[in-house]
């Protein structure tokens, strides 16, 4: 079981048995580890509004709704919370009582769980170590990490401009380029390892995995275009010696 599942379960039990605060702290565990779990962030939210949290429990129900737009329930919490927090603000200038509202049911499970999270068994730590030395980053993206891998490449990339910088206008100082590709080779073989430990972790169901980032497919994209550009050219140029030979 994903360690958001166990976080959001118990969450679910504390609220059955009225401990709010408690809920909402469990929730927000879940919600750390999987922010994409609608279920979380709108379960949260009915917390919140018992707790007469209305403006925090309104803004749980739209991130809810904003990564789910048709998600029924939360529309239906959103509403009585609206309707709650009008009547609640008139009451404390009118003396009014508060009408009860009936919220909808607590979702006991993710009903869009196994949408969200793929098998980690199809992850390969050693494919992970060498396509983040191939191309740094790389291994980070086939983990399901855009951003971390975005921070490797541009560290890699700040590096080289710095090599090219010292070659072209510093006569090429041996202990900057010395430095400089000391640093390139921890990162390089940083990344690598850390792509491995982190795919190994995913293989073995400690982390979630939610599928590759799209940023991976850029580089086979390249290298497929490349090919085919390849593949062209020499069709190209075998058609024109058979016509030179004509």
């Amino acid at each position: 079981m994903h360690e958001s599942q166990i976080w959001f379960d118990q969450g679910v039990a504390l609220y059955e048995k009225s401990e709010f605060r408690d809920a909402v702290t469990a929730f927000d565990k879940a919600i750390s580890l999987n922010p994409a779990m609608a279920e979380a962030w709108n379960n949260r939210g009915l917390a919140l509004f018992q707790m007469e949290r209305y403006n925090d429990a309104l803004a749980s129900f739209d991130r809810a709704l904003a990564i789910n737009p048709g998600y029924q329930n939360a529309e239906r919490a959103r509403r009585i919370a609206s309707d709650r927090l009008q009547d609640q603000n008139s009451g404390k200038n009118t003396g009014l009582s508060i009408p009860t509202h009936n919220l909808p049911p607590m979702l006991s499970a993710p009903p869009g769980n196994d949408l969200n999270f793929k098998s980690g068994k199809s992850v390969i730590p050693v494919l992970a170590f060498v396509l983040s030395l191939i191309i740094p980053g790389w291994g980070q993206w086939y983990t399901g990490r855009a951003w971390t891998g975005l921070k490797f490449l541009f560290i890699v990339v700040i590096l080289n401009l710095l090599d090219y910088t010292n070659e072209e206008f510093l006569n090429k100082n041996l202990t900057l380029c010395a430095i400089t590709w000391l640093f390139f080779l921890i990162i390089w073989l940083y990344g690598g390892f850390e792509a491995y430990t982190v795919a190994k972790r995913i293989r073995s169901g400690e982390l979630e995995f939610t599928g590759k980032s799209r940023l991976f497919w850029i580089p086979v994209l390249v290298f497929c275009i490349g090919m085919l550009a390849f593949v062209v050219s020499i069709i190209v140029k075998s058609l024109l010696i058979l016509s030179l030979h004509l």
